[in-house]
């Protein structure tokens, strides 16, 4: 099964892409979805493509804010935090090449636990995602696995 698949699978929208401003050399998300839902608790992935066929998962997160709230504190962190600088040079030095990394987002689900109803679940996905995928993707919030490095990507 391909990974777009194994994506759509799962309820994984395409919702943008992460994109190099020429003039600046800044990483930008750029917005394709035209109905991304402004809703709280969610798990995403980035996820390169080539010609866009779905390559490998380089970034699975999750978040209790919006999407579009958690990729606006990506974007910054990659020109001013001492752990997204870093991580924002490799992109952008992948990028350009053949590259596009793609960004797919779902609603995480939610329970009542302990009587309490409407827990996000995203924690738990994201856990869970990242032992699905284990084997196709390479970086995790910053750290290494599976022999992967930040340039590997």
């Amino acid at each position: 099964m391909t990974l777009k698949r194994e994506l759509t699978i799962l309820k994984f929208k395409r919702i943008g892409k992460l994109k190099i401003q020429i003039k600046t050399n800044e990483i930008l998300f750029k917005k394709e979805a035209k109905n991304i839902k402004v809703e709280s608790g969610n798990v995403y992935v980035f996820v390169t493509e080539k010609e866009k066929k779905a390559c490998k998962i380089i970034y699975i997160g999750m978040t209790e804010k919006t999407i579009l709230e958690r990729l606006k504190e990506h974007v910054n962190g990659y020109k001013n935090t001492p752990r997204g600088i870093p991580v924002g040079e490799i992109l952008k030095k992948k990028i350009p090449k053949q590259y596009t990394i793609a960004v797919y987002c779902r609603k995480s689900d939610k329970e009542t636990i302990l009587d309490i109803k409407g827990i996000s679940l995203c924690a738990v996905e994201e856990k869970a995602l990242i032992k699905r995928f284990k084997e196709n993707h390479c970086l995790i919030n910053g750290r290494k696995l599976n022999n992967y490095s930040y340039t590997s990507i």
